[in-house]
C-alpha cells in the first residue's frame, strides 16, 4: 500500500467515525454544552468539515494559502453536518490519493510547523479522531454511556 492510499483510508475513516458517533447523539443534545462557553458536538463536526476541506486545498496546491477557499457552508442541522463532512473527507481523500510520490517530501511551512506533505497527508484524519473523543466525552457528560457503533 502506498503512502498516500493509507493516509486517504485513514482519512476516509475518520469521516466515517465521526458520523458514526454524530449519528449516536439525540437531535437534542446536538447542541448541548456542559458549560456556556464549551463546545457541542455541531461544534466539533462543523470544525472538522471545514478542516477537511481546507487540508484538501494544501495537498492540491501544495502549499499553505493565503486564503482558504472553503465550500462547506453553514451547517445549521444533521442533515447537512453528514452532507457537509461526506463531501469534505471525500475531497480530502481525493486530494490525498493525487499526491504524486515526488511531492512527498516537498515542505510545506504552516503557521506552527513546517513539514513535508507525506507528514500533511495525515493531519486532518489525526485532528478527526481528535474532536470524534471529544464528542464521545459529551456524550458522558449527558449520561450515554454506551459503546455502540
Amino acid at each position: 500500500m502506498t503512502l498516500q492510499e493509507g493516509a486517504a483510508r485513514f482519512a476516509e475513516q475518520s469521516g466515517v467515525e465521526m458520523l458514526l458517533t454524530l449519528a449516536r447523539t439525540p437531535d437534542e443534545k446536538l447542541e448541548w454544552k456542559a458549560e456556556p462557553t464549551a463546545r457541542s458536538v455541531m461544534d466539533f463536526v462543523k470544525e472538522c468539515a471545514v478542516h477537511c476541506d481546507e487540508w484538501a486545498q494544501i495537498l492540491e496546491d501544495f502549499a499553505w494559502p493565503e486564503q482558504f477557499k472553503t465550500r462547506v457552508g453553514a451547517i445549521t442541522n444533521r442533515e447537512e453536518a453528514v452532507h457537509e463532512m461526506q463531501g469534505s473527507v471525500g475531497r480530502l481523500a481525493a486530494a490525498i490519493r493525487a499526491v504524486p510520490d515526488d511531492k512527498t517530501d516537498q515542505a510545506v511551512k504552516a503557521p506552527w510547523q513546517e513539514a513535508p506533505i507525506g507528514f500533511w497527508m495525515t493531519y486532518a484524519a489525526g485532528h478527526n479522531q481528535y474532536h470524534i473523543g471529544q464528542m464521545n466525552f459529551i456524550q458522558t457528560l449527558y449520561g450515554d454511556m454506551g459503546m455502540d457503533y
